[in-house]
């Protein structure tokens, strides 16, 4: 264990500081939660805010490690088994404690006035867990997901046949997947999409959302809620729309409500003069399909939201992110499914690649538009995606209208700039030369008649 580069850190999900030794029922949520979460170290003996090593009374230090075994092992079910350290740091004592991630989820406080409560972490802080992440962790503990439970709510014949057709066929278009040599009850069954209770074939959760008309009227959290707001306030709507059908089929009506409500810009490429939405599609699909494919569907969990807004666009979806899976790794390639009949279905019709690429993909392509990354936040038992759709701000008014025109016109030059903006030619080409090296446009020529064109892929507004 590296006390020093522990100590440097900030707190986390996987790392908190103490300065007192905590109380009984404190330290208790605290053990529960790593233990339910990935894990992580509590170091007491260190200031608050300084992070300053303070340290503990050496005529103490054994009584509070045996403190700290006594309580894990008498206010938490089942058992965890902590270990515990006593570091001498600068010429004073700290305890650590570490946990790994608990194999035996949920984790629950027995005793006190926390009894029966499950504690998480959520960021750096202790939180009880709502109902569907405790859910979520009894399936994942039996080897189940809540897509591979029975609907017990709906019978095989409730499934579209004209669906699941569909399916074959987008299977066959974007994978070249055989059609099914067996069809109807017999392939849902091989599929698990359908299980055997008491003698009668009942369709899984799983199965409900890829193929029930409208597995939103079963389930109220699977649909997903589109507004435009005016300005950057969730206060007034200018419009808002339900999506409703198949979840894979949501995400067609989510890239409609996007291009209703975003400029179109136009960008010329190789002569061609080409309209495209402002923000990048494919990003967008990217980033809807994520939250499709790994939000939490338990019961008690909210709606996806999508929210346009003057400047941003947010994608809200409900969970915190699965076992093993930290902020950090979003975007990096690493995958953890929370839902895997689900995200075999999405992958089998193109929608997925399964090597956890799709946020990386969304960034690169937002990367070409030029502008900001998008932000991916864990706000509570939420996780948000929030992305800018206009240029960065460090373009001026008279840049953009330089850049409307030659997306117009295709190309421009510093005698048309000085005219179009009322300045001398000298003022023109400085700003020419501005936006070559923020890397909006290149230059074709070596003379002052030179023509200017915008760099290909990027969007104008």
């Amino acid at each position: 264990m590296d006390i020093e580069k522990l100590l440097k850190q900030e707190e986390s999900n996987k790392l908190e500081f103490k300065e007192i030794f905590p109380k009984k029922e404190k330290l208790a949520s605290i053990l529960c939660s790593f233990a339910n979460s990935i894990g992580g170290d509590l170091i007491i003996g260190v200031e608050d805010g300084t992070k300053r090593p303070i340290g503990l009374p050496e005529n103490k230090i054994l009584e509070l490690e045996e403190k700290i075994s006594s309580i894990s092992a008498v206010n938490i079910y089942p058992t965890i088994f902590p270990i515990i350290k006593i570091i001498r740091y600068k010429d004073v004592l700290l305890l650590v404690v570490h946990l790994d991630m608990g194999y035996q989820k949920p984790y629950r406080i027995v005793t006190g006035s926390n009894a029966k409560k499950t504690f998480v972490r959520v960021g750096s802080s202790t939180r009880v867990a709502d109902p569907a992440t405790v859910k979520f962790m009894e399936l994942k503990s039996s080897g189940l997901s809540w897509d591979t439970l029975p609907c017990k709510d709906c019978s095989i014949n409730d499934l579209n046949q004209e669906h699941i057709q569909e399916f074959f066929e987008l299977r066959q278009q974007s994978r070249k997947l055989p059609m099914p040599a067996i069809s109807g009850t017999a392939w849902l069954r091989k599929m698990k999409y359908a299980v055997e209770i008491g003698g009668k074939l009942i369709p899984t959760m799983g199965a409900v959302l890829l193929f029930h008309d409208s597995p939103q009227d079963i389930f109220p959290q699977v649909g997903l809620e589109m507004a435009r707001f005016k300005g950057d306030s969730p206060r007034d709507f200018i419009d808002k729309q339900t999506a409703k059908g198949p979840i894979w089929k949501m995400v067609e009506q989510g890239q409609s409500f996007l291009l209703k409500h975003l400029p179109v810009s136009a960008v010329r490429t190789k002569g061609a003069r080409i309209e495209k939405c402002i923000y990048p599609e494919i990003a967008f699909k990217e980033f809807l399909i994520n939250a499709i494919c790994h939000r939490s569907y338990e019961p008690g969990t909210g709606t996806i939201k999508l929210a346009i807004f003057d400047n941003i666009i947010e994608i809200t979806n409900s969970g915190t992110l699965p076992d093993g899976l930290e902020m950090t790794d979003l975007g990096t390639g690493v995958s953890v499914l929370r839902n895997p009949l689900i995200a075999r279905a999405l992958n089998e019709i193109g929608m997925i690649e399964g090597w956890g690429t799709g946020i990386q993909i969304a960034q690169q392509e937002i990367s070409k538009q030029k502008l900001p990354p998008a932000d991916i936040l864990m706000k509570g038992f939420f996780i948000q995606i929030s992305s800018k759709w206009r240029w960065h701000d460090n373009l001026t008014v008279n840049e953009k209208k330089v850049l409307q025109e030659i997306a117009s016109s295709g190309t421009i030059t510093s005698t048309t700039v000085s005219n179009l903006l009322g300045m001398t030619n000298r003022g023109a080409r400085k700003l020419l030369s501005s936006l070559i090296k923020k890397e909006y446009i290149y230059k074709q020529g070596t003379t002052k008649s030179s023509a200017y064109r915008l760099v290909n892929d990027m969007n104008i507004f």
